[in-house]
């Protein structure tokens, strides 16, 4: 570790024991750089060979799984905002790898093309490597229950003050 990122893993212990002592949890600040730094590393790998970055790969992904989505559904699904998936819908869109087509009303409907299928494969493989090298020292149990508690933890914030689903964060 350089000097730089040995004084800024200290400033961060310095934050994060603040937070616990105004009994205030780290683990939001935690889960924004961990999402930060993941993202950070994802987009370049992503962005290197392959051209596209973690939020239109996430739409790709998104659209693999479900297709025929609203812009609205999509854009929370991927946790875009209603524009920035718009704009990377547009781009995706002209490189082929999505298509729009009209739903009812003024719907658009947003599905994966051919080409967009054959583009995930590869993608997959530069985000696998990256989940790879962050989950190294983790045994698959320690994997599988990471995942069971963000889960948790995403499913009590969406939840409303009677426990039923509230609305996600805009």
């Amino acid at each position: 570790m350089s000097g730089r990122e040995d004084a800024r893993t200290a400033a961060f212990e310095r934050i994060h024991a603040r937070q616990r002592e105004t009994g205030v949890s780290p683990i939001p600040l935690l889960i924004r750089r961990l999402t930060h730094s993941y993202g950070r590393r994802a987009d370049a790998a992503l962005r290197e060979e392959l051209g596209i970055s973690v939020a239109r790969f996430t739409i790709l992904v998104t659209l693999e799984a479900e297709q025929g989505l609203t812009g609205a559904a999509l854009a929370e699904l991927t946790g875009q905002r209603p524009q920035s998936l718009a704009d990377a819908v547009a781009a995706l869109e002209r490189e082929g790898l999505v298509e729009r087509r009209a739903g009812r009303g003024r719907e658009r409907l947003h599905f994966l093309t051919s080409e967009g299928a054959r583009r995930l494969e590869p993608a997959r493989e530069r985000v696998r490597g990256v989940q790879e090298a962050a989950l190294a020292g983790f045994s698959e149990a320690e994997r599988a229950q990471l995942e069971s508690m963000l889960a948790r933890l995403l499913d009590a914030l969406e939840a409303g003050a009677d426990g039923q689903p509230g609305e996600p964060a805009p």
